[in-house]
């Protein structure tokens, strides 16, 4: 079978019942093959986690490329950015996956962590500086300081919360603290843009 399949397949039972919840087995009946081929081709639960999590990490690569490539202003590439990043990394069954990773799988937990906040922080670097060279972020915004700045505000909001308890309440917070943030990095031009943007949604 096709190792991309496996891979893709397994990812969507583990985002759907859970990192540890999923076993071997279940992966191999769901794709009619057996365990003794999955171990040939992975070596370990580990390692078919592993690939799962690049290819994950690939797919958000990829969708920050697509948003970049559409030529849209830094403010209109912002608020795509801040939606993905929202839908992405902010919905229940997400945080409940994630929270079996990082208490059974905590190395690669700890090396995708770094990597998917590292990417971020390069891409939100990146759109001030356009901001910038388009005159609708303030001067004073020094963009790698400030990306980093904005990631870990969104990751203090993630883990001050309960988890799944209240996570209609952190994606409300969540999504008025970029709000807040991204208007007090906007200059008076930038401001008037993005209220207009805002009113024609």
């Amino acid at each position: 079978m096709n190792k991309e399949i496996i891979v893709k397949e397994s990812a969507r039972m583990f985002y759907e019942a859970g990192f540890k919840t999923v076993t071997m087995d279940d992966v191999a009946n769901q794709l009619a093959v057996s365990k003794k081929t999955l171990y040939e081709v992975f070596g370990s639960k580990e390692q078919l986690i592993s690939e799962v999590l690049e290819d994950e990490f690939e797919a958000i690569q990829n969708q920050f490329q697509q948003i970049q490539a559409q030529d849209l202003s830094a403010i209109e590439e912002l608020m795509l950015l801040r939606k993905y990043i929202a839908q992405k990394f902010n919905g229940r069954q997400y945080q409940a996956c994630t929270f079996q990773l990082q208490r059974y799988y905590g190395q690669l937990y700890r090396k995708i962590f770094i990597a998917q906040n590292h990417k971020i922080v390069e891409e939100l670097a990146q759109n001030f500086q356009k901001g910038l060279m388009q005159n609708i972020y303030r001067k004073e915004v020094v963009p790698r300081v400030y990306a980093k700045l904005f990631l870990e505000l969104q990751n203090s909001i993630k883990t001050g919360l309960e988890l799944n308890k209240e996570v209609d309440a952190q994606y409300s917070f969540a999504d008025i603290h970029s709000d807040i943030f991204i208007r007090g990095i906007l200059s008076s031009k930038g401001l008037e843009k993005y209220k207009q943007l805002i009113q024609d949604k």
